[in-house]
């Protein structure tokens, strides 16, 4: 169970970079038809090697899987996950997703990929992926633990990254919503250069396009001191914590990096995979902390680090 939620949760993850590749390219009409590629199987092995081919594969796999680790929680009362009522709903809650994901995904290869749509596609597979992190970080840790504390600062320091452990999900979760609707929208280039967008700093024109992207930018920016927080607030507790911290401010670091690269390289498409795939996991990073810290409470029995 253990191999196996984290291979989801990896699984899942190459299923969310894929979905940002096949947007960020317009390739979402490669196989226009579902299941198959332009109604044959032939043509399906034509397009083997194309991204929404492989995007298919990937979310069909993925669901498979989903359903054995969703049956030790949900379907299994006497199972050590099925027996966590909160952990239990939790995995209703993916069942739903997953579905409403899946059918969307269906759904916009016959009424086309509009922005709406596609960012509500989005943000069903981040609530899924989310849960699957959670689930894995149960199975792996069973319970939270921030070791090492001073006695007289257990509580405070405790509760101290708990709370910028929940305020980084909440500014990295506005960052991926800023950053779906600019690749949505195909808003990329709206702040062509950087730091200045176009001749000035701010916008030359306020359109919505040009505020997406001045919005996703500098917000980036902004959530970087959380993250430098985080780093020092976990310093001296337990390894787990301290390094997850410390790798979420480097990834933090990395991501601004290359969303500069990106709008500089034109959205080069190998640019804006990265950019992706590092926000997807730095997105997991503080989950694992928010979960390792108790912040988040899908918790079953002790189990030692």
């Amino acid at each position: 169970m253990l191999i196996l939620s984290w291979l989801l949760v990896g699984l899942f993850f190459m299923l969310m970079v894929s979905g940002n590749i096949i947007s960020s390219t317009l390739n979402g009409f490669t196989c226009p038809d579902w299941p198959l590629c332009f109604i044959t199987f032939s043509a399906a092995l034509g397009q083997a090697t194309s991204g929404e081919t492989v995007h298919r594969i990937l979310a069909v796999t993925a669901l498979i899987l989903v359903s054995g680790v969703l049956h030790q929680i949900v379907g299994r009362k006497n199972s050590q996950l099925g027996g966590n009522p909160q952990l239990k709903k939790l995995g209703q809650a993916i069942v739903l997703l997953l579905g409403g994901q899946f059918g969307l995904g269906i759904a916009m290869m016959f009424l086309g990929f509009s922005p709406v749509a596609s960012t509500i596609h989005f943000l069903f597979a981040s609530l899924v992926f989310s849960g699957l992190i959670v689930i894995a970080c149960t199975v792996t840790w069973g319970f939270p633990v921030v070791q090492n504390l001073p006695s007289n600062a257990q509580g405070n320091g405790q509760s101290k990254i708990q709370r910028l452990a929940i305020f980084g999900l909440g500014g990295v979760a506005v960052q991926l919503l800023l950053g779906a609707l600019v690749r949505h929208t195909h808003a990329g280039l709206s702040c062509p250069n950087f730091p200045a967008c176009g001749t000035n700093f701010l916008p030359d024109l306020f359109t919505f396009k040009s505020t997406l992207a001045f919005m996703h930018r500098w917000w980036g920016v902004l959530i970087l001191g959380l993250f430098f927080h985080l780093a020092m607030a976990a310093r001296g507790t337990g390894l787990t914590v301290a390094r997850l911290a410390a790798a979420a401010f480097a990834l933090s670091l990395t991501q601004i990096l290359l969303g500069i690269v990106t709008v500089m390289g034109g959205l080069n498409v190998e640019a804006r995979a990265l950019h992706a795939a590092v926000a997807y996991t730095l997105w997991g990073i503080l989950l694992s902390i928010a979960v390792r810290a108790g912040a988040l409470k899908f918790n079953t029995a002790a189990r030692e680090p």
